[in-house]
């Protein structure tokens, strides 16, 4: 199947039940769900799955990563559309998806999740220093397979401009991720 803005229009208006949803923050149970449409979805037939966002982000290790690894290994073609928000998280779950696509009120957001990390300041301080080293090390290694993630489908961008993108927490409508290449087309028309 070729999908085109229209194609897509199509499928949502009319009601296609090969659905699934993010639209809320993901987190544990949130990838348990996501996780188990996408494989009831798959075992029902190979049709493709239009994969609804709106969402702020979320957890990577224990949820986001898990719906990515998940999406990555359906033999169905996977069909993104934006609907609002596309932050952190669910950005890496949009890239994974076999097509892309986007409503002009969307906003994209980019960043390391380094940019996140809160420590409490009541914590023993030689507790704090192993914490902080394993916060350290967790936040690399999830930086890293972002980075592997996102350079997988945004081939055009070398790896330290994903990761300068992370850094600067760079924000982006609908227009700049279709001129960027993060999505592959603007579904203007009302859904």
């Amino acid at each position: 199947m070729d999908v085109t803005p229209e194609v897509v229009v199509r499928l949502i208006r009319g009601n296609y039940p090969r659905k699934v949803s993010i639209s809320s923050n993901i987190d544990e149970e949130t990838s348990r769900e996501v996780v188990e449409a996408f494989n009831r979805l798959e075992r029902e037939s190979n049709e493709p799955i239009i994969v609804e966002i709106n969402s702020d982000g979320g957890r990577l290790e224990k949820a986001a990563f898990l719906i990515a690894e998940c999406i990555t290994k359906l033999r169905s073609s996977t069909v993104a559309v934006v609907y609002g928000q596309c932050y952190s998280a669910a950005f890496i779950l949009l890239q994974v998806c076999t097509y892309r696509y986007t409503v002009v009120e969307a906003h994209f957001v980019i960043h390391n999740s380094l940019n996140s990390l809160l420590i409490s300041p009541d914590q023993n301080p030689d507790d704090l220093s192993k914490v902080a080293k394993r916060l350290l090390q967790r936040t690399k290694d999830n930086r890293e397979r972002t980075v592997s993630i996102l350079g997988k489908r945004l081939t055009h961008f070398t790896r330290g401009e994903i990761i300068e993108m992370m850094d600067l927490e760079t924000h982006l409508d609908a227009f700049e991720a279709m001129s960027r290449g993060m999505v592959d087309g603007i579904v203007t028309v009302p859904l």
